[in-house]
């Protein structure tokens, strides 16, 4: 399975997680653009995510609803190009990720630690990635925790599990 981050602004590094001699290992083992991590069903489209959804006011709010997101003026940061791995995807409600969208791009980082939470409050000055995590009721019913993270450029913002980092 891949995993990884948008660490290096528009390229997807794919990753294989394993154990060496009882040591987690990663291993790089493509680099994708956004697009082609798309394509490969890697990423998904933050409003294809919606749209399969419903929307949280039904097909007719859909637009509104990522607008409510991407075109707030007064948010602190822009969000760039939105995306979601397909486990986050399975698991979260739309009005969650949603919700926890607006919270980050106002500033509350969620459940990050303290040293987290200076670094992101530098990045806003500096032009870093900025990284949250909260924890939602899932659609099992079950706690699911989850990072959105804003890469340096401003250029996208995904949503992902801890496992598909």
């Amino acid at each position: 399975m891949l995993t990884g981050s948008l660490s290096r602004g528009r390229e997807y590094q794919g990753l294989s997680g394993g154990r060496r001699n009882g040591k987690k290992t990663m291993t790089l083992i493509s680099v994708y653009t956004r697009e082609q991590a798309i394509e490969d069903g890697v990423l998904i489209r933050f409003e294809d995510y919606v749209w399969a959804a419903g929307g949280v006011f039904g097909p007719q709010g859909i637009r509104d609803d990522i607008e409510m997101v991407r075109g707030n003026e007064d948010a602190k940061f822009k969000l760039g190009e939105l995306v979601i791995t397909p486990g986050a995807a399975n698991v979260l409600h739309v009005v969650d990720a949603l919700n926890c969208l607006l919270r980050h791009q106002f500033g509350d980082w969620g459940e990050v630690c303290a040293e987290d939470r200076e670094t992101n409050e530098r990045a806003l000055k500096d032009g870093s990635r900025l990284v949250s995590v909260y924890e939602v009721e899932g659609k099992n019913g079950k706690g699911v925790r989850f990072y959105i993270i804003t890469e340096w450029n401003r250029e996208a913002t995904t949503i992902l599990l801890p496992e598909d980092y």
